[in-house]
């Protein structure tokens, strides 16, 4: 079953009031009726243009193809592999050097851990896997595509599940040019580790490793001393339970920052890299329940980074764009909604049909399927906005207390949300009826947009003024 919406995330003023650039995805659900999907990639497994979907699914141990067809959001679904207990996490390359993308992916079932390559056939699907490894001991996960020994075939990376007492490995898969792997130990002291990113960070021209150690709280760096030798020291410490990270360069100063989730203290930092070679704090949010994976894009095409956080226990992918910058120079964002998506874990993120603008799919635990956010951001009139053709009724347009929201009797409300011209979400609520009242009293007088979205997924947005 798919649902598709057209979600006004949010907008920026422009010139005048009566003019704004808003940034718009077209939503698309696509329910498979296949549990508890843990992690997802996008990838052309065609070449014909088109984003394709890899999901991993945990409970029913699958990992599964969404081929996109010639027509509008319609997709093929195509098995890869259907006993991978524990399915939890992917990534894709071109391993084999035949120029088209393929999978590799593991399992975290107690007992039964295992990484399999799953190798593109070139022909929309992928041929039978080869198995890279199996181990009774700590399941692994954070893997990672990367050419860490810079042979030009692909490499990737791996961490375990691990505790303090107990630490586990850091893992280089090392690819003989045939995608087949010899299994390397970078370190075994990784406390907890959950993701990996590569990068040069001594500019020394070989590829370092920074990981993010859950129990240990810390980023941990992992500095190259050539030949795939690594020396280990703490990055950024006393993170509490950092369960996911991104990288980019918010300042231009030509250094890493780094986005991190907190699972356990329920809070996404940015920290920015300064002169003194320490890091800046910027809090993004420090009320998300139970953040997930983290990623960085810039929805605007305006050159700021903007922040995607997938909320397990909100049940929500939220939006955090970037306002500029503060008189210290530290980036700066605002809250600019969420969409609903029950128990959010995974997000991918990229130009998924080709229109230069980025977009980004998502999955949660609580949902049998995956979703998809396809950017079609626009400059428009306040009065233009784009919506379907349905009758919303909305009083008084110059509202002093009480806005009183009203369609017609086949066509209940859903959920609304209310927008000011900066483009931040101050007002949402659930309403499952055909008429609702918002309390104004305590919005500031000025101009607003009520984002309405009835029971059939259809949306009209509306402009309305608050008085004193």
């Amino acid at each position: 079953m798919k649902k598709k919406l057209t979600l006004l995330v949010f907008g920026v003023l422009a010139l005048y009031t009566a003019h704004a650039q808003f940034v718009i995805f077209d939503v698309s659900r696509f329910n498979t009726n296949v549990n508890q999907p843990e992690s997802i990639v996008h990838l052309d497994v065609e070449k014909d243009g088109d984003a394709d979907f890899v999901v991993a699914f945990s409970k029913d141990k699958r990992v599964v193809l969404y081929r996109k067809n010639n027509t509008e959001n319609k997709y093929s679904v195509v098995p890869m592999y259907s006993a991978l207990d524990g399915a939890a996490d992917l990534t894709k390359g071109d391993f084999n050097n035949d120029g088209f993308e393929d999978i590799i992916a593991s399992g975290t079932v107690a007992g039964n851990h295992r990484i399999v390559f799953l190798e593109n056939n070139k022909t929309g699907g992928f041929r039978q896997f080869e198995e890279v490894v199996k181990s009774t001991s700590n399941a692994f996960i954070g893997l990672e595509a990367v050419d860490l020994d810079q042979d030009d075939d692909l490499d990737f990376i791996s961490v375990e599940f691990s505790t303090v007492s107990a630490p586990g490995d850091l893992i280089f898969w090392q690819n003989d040019g045939n995608a087949s792997f010899t299994q390397n130990v970078l370190s075994s002291n990784s406390v907890d580790a959950r993701q990996t990113i590569t990068l040069d960070y001594d500019k020394d021209g070989d590829l370092d490793i920074v990981s993010a150690e859950g129990l240990g709280k810390k980023l941990a760096l992992y500095t190259n001393n050539g030949s795939q030798t690594f020396t280990k020291k703490t990055l950024i410490a006393d993170l509490n339970i950092c369960n996911s990270m991104a990288t980019h360069d918010f300042n231009n100063d030509q250094k890493p920052d780094f986005l991190v989730s907190e699972y356990v203290g329920d809070m996404v930092k940015l920290y920015v890299s300064n002169a003194s070679n320490t890091y800046d704090l910027v809090v993004i949010n420090a009320a998300v329940d139970a953040p997930g994976d983290v990623e960085i894009i810039d929805f605007q095409n305006d050159g700021r980074l903007d922040i995607l956080i997938a909320s397990y226990f909100e049940n929500a992918i939220k939006m955090y764009t970037n306002a500029g910058n503060d008189a210290q120079g530290l980036p700066q964002f605002n809250n600019n909604g969420f969409y609903p998506l029950t128990n959010a874990i995974s997000l991918t993120v990229g130009d998924f049909n080709q229109d230069n603008k980025q977009d980004y799919a998502a999955v949660g635990l609580g949902y049998t399927g995956f979703v998809t956010f396809h950017n079609e951001t626009v400059i428009v009139s306040v009065d233009d906005l784009p919506y379907n053709a349905w009758d919303v009724n909305l009083y008084p347009s110059l509202v002093s207390h009480k806005l009183t929201i009203q369609t017609q009797s086949d066509r209940a409300i859903d959920q609304i949300t209310i927008f000011n011209l900066s483009g931040q979400a101050i007002y949402h609520q659930l309403v499952a009826d055909i008429t609702t009242t918002i309390d104004c009293s305590t919005f500031t007088p000025g101009s607003y947009f009520a984002r309405v979205i009835d029971m059939a997924g259809k949306t009209k947005t509306i402009r309305f003024v608050k008085v004193d």
